[in-house]
């Protein structure tokens, strides 16, 4: 079973700050897109959520492999 991660929880672990903010990033196609759990309620997969962030971290390094490289 996948693991689903609360608005509050991603706000507990830093990843947003607030709604409106994160509506944005989604929209962009900057942040997974959560999934409806209830008639009012959503909620994010951790495994999505962790792809994420492993993927920012690829290009955070990619971008310092680029920058060495031009030194």
């Amino acid at each position: 079973m996948q693991q689903l991660l609360t608005f509050e929880t991603l706000v507990t672990l830093g990843y947003v700050s607030n709604r409106v903010t994160l509506g944005r990033r989604i929209r962009r196609g900057e942040f997974p897109a959560p999934i409806r759990v209830g008639s009012r309620n959503v909620a994010w997969l951790k495994a999505e959520i962790d792809a994420w962030q492993a993927e920012r971290v690829a290009q955070r390094d990619q971008t310092r492999a680029v920058g060495r490289q031009v030194s």
